[in-house]
């Protein structure tokens, strides 16, 4: 007696790749833990419309959402203190010159 399996091989086969595909997908998702996660930029004039979306972003939390505590230096002069170096406290330096 010839009997028909309950699922074909195709069928099978399907299924099992796409078990291995939504196991796998969370994995591939995770992100790694950041490296350094303080962080200190100095800006000459934050007020400046130049800086806004640096100013938006503060004031809505992306740093924060993201895992960042960021300290934003701001030196009053612009241009001319930041060309000066004169004692920036900042690992990066923002500025127009």
């Amino acid at each position: 007696m010839n009997r028909q399996p309950l699922i074909s091989r195709r069928i099978f086969a399907g299924g099992a790749a796409l078990a291995a595909v939504t196991l796998a997908v969370p994995a591939l998702r995770a992100q790694a833990r950041l490296e350094k996660t303080k962080i200190a930029l100095s800006v000459g004039g934050k007020a400046a419309f130049y800086y806004l979306p640096l100013t938006i972003s503060e004031q809505l939390g992306y740093f924060k959402a993201e895992g960042l505590d960021v300290e934003i230096s701001d030196f009053a002069g612009g241009r001319t203190r930041l060309a000066g170096g004169g004692g920036w406290l900042g690992r990066c330096l923002f500025g127009c010159f």
